[in-house]
């Protein structure tokens, strides 16, 4: 059986949660972030939206389509500083010398995702520089479609390609190359800029997310992929997702109900917590989707606690939770 036809054993999911142990900012935690930013506290307007509005999400959606140009610049630099922030903080020295967890989350977790099966898939919601810091030689990362790096101002940037390109690396992808493992970054990353204006930052934020990825080619091919990608896999981890998108959860649920797909969810919430948060995150006041109760009924596996319990850095065996949750994956 080729790669084009042969199943996935698992693919992964992973949102803010995952990053969290290795200094990633949750949704709270960024909005802290956004508000003390300069370009909010010059701005009477934006610093207001913030203290009224506490998902920084719904603040970036409505200052995008009704807010003054300039208010758009300003929020747009804001949230881009946070997430340099953000970066900053995860590369300290803790993380990285500290037992190797956040080295060890890609040695150790992460690369388990291309074992025994045609093509590890890794999907990630965050825009964090988390695996391209720690990912090591011996650990064959793969940013599909994504250029190399490029240094500019002294920090590592890459400009997106246009239709053409994607179209290509989208034709070549089932069809084997690249490293074992593709890590795909769903709504773009900090450090992206668009295809087509060199200078515009290629992140997906908001509350119609499902829109923005339409207007960048490579983001638009991710979600396709990430779609074929649960068609084919028999089982999907997700470790730190809010479940708050319409567009992803509509993926998980389609690819259940049509495909057989084994939902698997990591949380630090205990599952009655959790359950209440899905149902809330997904029917309640917020006009999020309604698919809090399909997504519970695919559910296969549920582990209580964050990534970093699941490996421990230094060592080839895993502590038993890990070896427990590897098993029900297929892995």
């Amino acid at each position: 059986m080729s790669i084009q036809q042969a199943p996935l054993k698992a693919v992964l999911l992973t949102g803010a949660g995952f990053s969290k142990p290795f200094g990633g900012y949750l949704a709270a935690e960024m909005w802290a972030a956004i508000l003390r930013q300069p370009q909010i506290r010059e701005s009477p307007a934006l610093r207001e939206r913030m203290l009224k509005e506490m998902n920084f999400e719904t603040v970036y959606e409505e200052v995008m389509t009704s807010a003054a140009p300039e208010e758009q610049a300003a929020l747009t630099e804001a949230v881009w500083r946070s997430y340099l922030q953000m970066h900053d903080e995860m590369r300290a020295e803790k993380y990285a010398d500290a037992g190797g967890i956040a080295y060890g989350v890609c040695q150790k977790f992460l690369a388990r995702f291309a074992m025994g099966q045609p093509k590890g898939l890794v999907f990630t919601l965050n825009q964090d520089l988390l695996v391209e810091t720690y990912r090591t030689v011996d650990v064959p990362f793969w940013l599909p479609g994504a250029p190399a790096y490029q240094r500019e101002d002294g920090r590592e940037t890459v400009t997106l390609p246009g239709a053409i390109l994607v179209q290509q690396h989208a034709t070549e992808f089932w069809r084997g190359g690249g490293a074992s493992l593709a890590y795909v970054k769903l709504h773009g990353s900090f450090n992206w800029r668009s295809s087509d204006e060199a200078r515009a930052r290629a992140m997906v934020i908001g509350t119609n997310k499902g829109k923005l990825l339409e207007t960048e080619p490579l983001l638009g091919w991710y979600l396709q992929l990430f779609e074929e990608a649960l068609q084919r896999a028999q089982a999907l981890l997700v470790i730190g997702y809010s479940f708050r998108d319409a567009h992803i959860n509509h993926v998980i649920v389609h690819a259940a109900k049509s495909g057989g797909l084994r939902v698997y969810i990591m949380s630090p919430q205990t599952p009655e917590d959790f359950r209440v948060h899905l149902v809330r995150a997904c029917g309640g006041p917020v006009p999020f989707p309604t698919d809090g109760d399909a997504i519970w009924e695919s559910l296969h596996g549920y582990y209580c606690g964050s990534v970093e319990h699941f490996y421990i850095a230094n060592q080839q065996a895993l502590p038993p939770r890990g070896k427990v949750l590897f098993s029900d994956l297929g892995l």
